[in-house]
């Protein structure tokens, strides 16, 4: 396989070693305080909607790829109230698999990489892939081994930040700002060199097509200011309206 490097920092850096040390480094606040106060508020605005599509039933098997510490299996299972589902996760950082595995006592999550899934073809009723994209090196890969691993009637859904959207824009705004109001200590702004690619509707549509998904529906936020509001009280209530 080649060696994927970072252009923006040393030559020999590898970004996914990169991404999976930086994944290690935040998950434990993640697994603790992500889902708590305005964070909170504007972290499950992000993947509630897609996990409210999944419609899960009794018996469903879930695939979470990019689980982190397993958080929107946590938000999943108490949307959907369900007592007797499969649930998979699989994630870069060793530390997110460790502190899944002790939160979600039937679950079963691994280390790897979501452009070489270890699972069987056709495997799983349901399967998640929120906020990933972004950070890996060949997406079309990770969406074919998607499409790979899901049952022909099955159902997945993704989220990615839009390229053209005011999200975007903002959030760029609020990372220059962030460090004026406390620093960064949750370590939210990404190491120089680490894959944060935006791409549009259009392109994640094209990928779509091309991996030989079926592309149902899209939306998305209107407006989000995650960083300015953890910070700025006033900011608050405006962004969770607004996403």
């Amino acid at each position: 396989m080649k060696k994927l490097t970072s252009k923006k920092t040393n030559p020999s850096v590898d970004v996914t070693d990169l991404t999976k040390r930086y994944y290690n480094k935040v998950s434990g606040w993640r697994s603790k305080g992500f889902l708590e106060g305005f964070v909170g508020e504007i972290a499950k605005r992000r993947v509630l909607p897609g996990l409210k599509r999944l419609n899960l039933s009794e018996g469903d098997k879930w695939l979470d790829i990019g689980c982190g510490p397993g958080l929107n299996f946590e938000l999943g299972l108490k949307l959907s109230k369900c007592n007797n589902l499969d649930l998979y996760g699989i994630d870069i950082a060793d530390k997110n698999v460790k502190i899944a595995n002790k939160k979600i006592k039937k679950g079963n999550f691994v280390q790897g990489y979501a452009d070489r899934l270890p699972y069987k073809n056709e495997e799983f009723d349901k399967v998640t892939y929120f906020h990933v994209i972004e950070h890996v090196p060949d997406p079309l890969k990770t969406l074919q081994e998607l499409k790979r691993v899901l049952k022909d009637r099955g159902v997945a859904n993704f989220s990615f930040q839009n390229k053209y959207g005011l999200e975007t824009t903002t959030m760029n705004l609020s990372k220059k700002l962030v460090f004026l109001f406390g620093g960064d200590p949750a370590g939210f702004s990404k190491p120089k060199g680490m894959l944060d690619v935006r791409r549009s509707i259009f392109e994640i549509r094209k990928l779509c097509r091309q991996a030989g998904l079926d592309v149902q529906k899209v939306d998305g936020c209107i407006l989000m200011l995650p960083s300015i509001a953890w910070r700025i009280k006033s900011l608050r209530g405006l962004t969770l309206f607004l996403s």
